[in-house]
Order: structure tokens, then C-alpha cells, then sequence
């Protein structure tokens, strides 16, 4: 009975053991495949926030006397402010930035495709998160 009890103790410990394994491999692969899209989707989040930023500062600097509206055209120069603001800072930041996310993001250390977003031939102003050599599908360009 006990030699039963015994193998039984180790078929368990051995089949735990196999099943962490198992998850941490699981796990590790999921980020990696998982990694580029959250990238991505926290850089369009820090952009957005960036803009709206840059649009209500500019709204801000307008001087008006006491009880003096905004003028008409408010609206589109804040845009027009905003837009250029984050395309400069894409100029200058995203691709370093970028790159510099994803190396802490991607275990193998891959490399990234970064070519423009194309959408009905029109670049978006994004950079592709996916890894290097992957198959566009309607894809990054």
C-alpha cells in the first residue's frame, strides 16, 4: 500500500510540475504574440490624451475680455494646432519610443515591422507593432 501511496505522491508532483510548465509556456507565448497590439494601443491612448491636451491649451491661450465668446473659427485652429503638435512629436519620439516599448515587451527580442498604417491609401500617422516579417492581410501598408 505504501509503494501505491508513493507513486502516487510522485505521478501528482510530476504532473503539477509538467502543467506549470506547461502555463509558462502558454503565458510567455500569448505576450509575445499579445505584445505588439497592447503597444500599440497604449501608444494610440497616449496620443489621444496628448492631443486633447494640445487642443485645450491652445483654447486656453485665447485672451477674451469679460463676456466675450469664443470666436467662430476656435474650433478649427485648436484642431489644426493639435494635429501638427502630435505630428512633430511623431517626428521626433514614436519610432525610438516605439521600438524601445516593445523591446521590454517582447521576450524573443524580435525585431518590429514599423512601416506606416495605410487605410484606403491614406497614412494614419501610425507605425505598424507587429513583429518583423509578418504577412500583411490588408495590412500595415
Amino acid at each position: 500500500m505504501d509503494d501505491d501511496d508513493e507513486h502516487e505522491r510522485r505521478m501528482l508532483a510530476h504532473l503539477k510540475k509538467q502543467t506549470e510548465e506547461q502555463i509558462a509556456s502558454m503565458s510567455s507565448s500569448m505576450m509575445e504574440a499579445m505584445g505588439p497590439m497592447l503597444g500599440g494601443m497604449q501608444l494610440l491612448s497616449d496620443e489621444a490624451k496628448a492631443w486633447d491636451q494640445h487642443a485645450c491649451a491652445f483654447v486656453q491661450t485665447i485672451n477674451l475680455a469679460h463676456g466675450e465668446a469664443l470666436p467662430e473659427n476656435t474650433e478649427k485652429l485648436a484642431t489644426t494646432y493639435a494635429d501638427s503638435m502630435i505630428a512633430a512629436r511623431r517626428a521626433r519620439f514614436n519610432e525610438e519610443s516605439l521600438k524601445e516599448r516593445m523591446r521590454g515587451i517582447l521576450p524573443s527580442g524580435r525585431g518590429l515591422c514599423n512601416k506606416p498604417v495605410i487605410v484606403n491609401d491614406r497614412d494614419t500617422g501610425m507605425r505598424c507593432t507587429r513583429n518583423e516579417g509578418h504577412e500583411p492581410t490588408g495590412g500595415c501598408y
